[in-house]
């Protein structure tokens, strides 16, 4: 068995010492380049070939730029590179989202959406001072209140009700001028010293449910109402709606002086809490 094995290799290392002569030759069969081979030359040159090539390209990834298309592959001052372009992407994406923050809030003002604010809506004795979502609404449905007719009882209240509905409104200075006479529970109002012939506004949006050349008086959401005296030429007129800042008269020019009342949840309360009067 042996012996049968060492002919076999011997007949191996036989068949790969067998010379082969590599002949070029032109069209007239003449020679031009001869090279004597074997197979174990062939073998011994195509492993050391695939060696350098390997060693090259080696060479070539290490020390060249073209390391770094390599995934996972680079230098120091490359990743130092990629952290600080990370970190400005995600400030700028900041100051984006803060932008477009900026953008959609000025947007809301301008179109009289105050439904997502958080601050300037706030009620006396509600949870964290807070007023709800539907605390400040005005709908088609208050038309229905056009044929309620407002009294005053001898208690000094003003029985008007409304549903509450889910919109807010700011409220507007209803005009400028120096509180000459303070809220007291005689009067149920505060006297302002305006100049003549100045703008009288709507506090909110409402409804306007008396009007005369006297008294002006505006129904407004989450059942307020506000009550104007002493002023000239009116430009609304009864049922008629209004908008929170709308011009509704003027003041007097022989008069000085105009009366303001704001009523909340039927009871009169001080308007120098609601506004800011010089």
């Amino acid at each position: 068995m042996k012996e049968q094995w060492e002919n076999r290799w011997a007949a191996f290392r036989q068949w790969m010492r067998d010379k082969y002569q590599l002949v070029v030759r032109n069209k007239a069969f003449e020679e031009k380049f001869s090279l004597e081979l074997s197979r174990w030359h062939v073998l011994v040159t195509a492993i050391l070939g695939a060696i350098l090539l390997i060693a090259l390209t080696t060479l070539l990834i290490a020390f060249t730029p073209l390391r770094e298309y390599i995934p996972g592959y680079g230098s120091s001052k490359q990743s130092k590179k990629m952290f600080a372009l990370r970190l400005q992407i995600d400030s700028l994406s900041h100051q984006m989202n803060a932008y477009e923050d900026y953008v959609r809030n000025i947007q809301m003002v301008l179109n009289g959406d105050f439904s997502a604010d958080s601050n300037a809506f706030r009620q006396e004795g509600h949870p964290k001072g807070k007023a709800s979502a539907n605390a400040f609404a005005f709908s088609k449905e208050d038309s229905a209140m056009l044929a309620l007719q407002w009294q005053q009882q001898p208690e000094k209240t003003i029985s008007v009700k409304k549903r509450q509905q889910s919109e807010r409104h700011l409220l507007f200075q209803p005009v400028s001028g120096t509180v000459t006479i303070p809220f007291s529970t005689e009067n149920h109002g505060i006297t302002i010293s305006t100049a003549g012939n100045q703008p009288l506004h709507a506090v909110e949006n409402g409804i306007i449910f008396h009007a005369d050349n006297q008294t002006i008086c505006i129904q407004h959401p989450d059942n307020r109402i506000s009550v104007y005296r002493q002023f000239q030429h009116p430009v609304v007129h009864k049922g008629e709606p209004v908008r929170s800042g709308q011009i509704i008269a003027h003041t007097r020019t022989d008069l000085t002086e105009t009366g303001f009342e704001y009523w909340v949840e039927g009871k009169a309360v001080d308007p120098q809490s609601y506004f800011a009067f010089n």
